[in-house]
């Protein structure tokens, strides 16, 4: 399974059509940029990039146990924006699909019945829009496609497919009985319209 880790700040899945809108920690098109300028990520940076925006309020922000997840506008829809970094796949359903996060499956069969097998699915106040059906995910300091391979040797952008649509987004915190260390940490995707 193919797995994307940030280099210490969030994530994000930006549906398709909207990705190459997001400019990271580069000046978006059309900001005032002062001479000279350099990204810091301070407060009292003069320009506000992608990724700022990404570490700020989240629209429909849900908080787990391991950050939390939210909506954040990009382009003429909205992007999914994973707070903790840590490393996160995808495994793709009937009815969507799920983003796993802070756990290792040795095979997509092995997480789908994870998912399938996780008791307690709660609501959150996220919905997005993938017109084309795929959101790329990547760490939100880059810019879209981003670099090849992130400061772990990791490849820095997975893509996420499956069928076009307006999905609700459900959050799952899940500690099996005898399961040791392991622990569920997924957002799952269920569709709930066309787009």
């Amino acid at each position: 399974m193919k797995y994307v880790s940030s280099n210490g700040g969030p994530l994000v899945a930006v549906p398709a059509e909207w990705a190459k809108s997001w400019c990271g920690t580069e000046p978006t098109p059309g900001t005032r940029v002062p001479a000279g300028w350099e990204w810091s990520g301070d407060d009292d940076d003069p320009v506000r990039t992608d990724y700022d925006r990404a570490c700020g309020k989240l629209r429909g922000l849900h908080v787990s146990s391991y950050g939390g997840v939210g909506l954040l506008r990009v382009g003429q829809g909205y992007a999914l924006v994973f707070q903790a970094p840590t490393d996160t796949t995808f495994v793709g359903f009937a009815d969507g699909g799920a983003f796993l996060r802070n756990v290792q499956f040795k095979s997509a069969h092995v997480a789908r019945a994870a998912v399938d097998g996780a008791p307690k699915w709660k609501k959150t106040r996220a919905e997005i829009v993938a017109g084309d059906g795929r959101l790329f995910l990547f760490d939100a300091s880059y810019p879209y496609p981003g670099a090849v391979k992130n400061a772990l040797g990791r490849p820095s952008i997975l893509s996420a497919k499956f069928l076009p649509g307006r999905y609700r987004v459900l959050a799952c915190d899940y500690h099996p009985e005898g399961a040791g260390d392991y622990e569920l940490r997924a957002y799952r995707l269920v569709r709930v319209g066309a787009a």
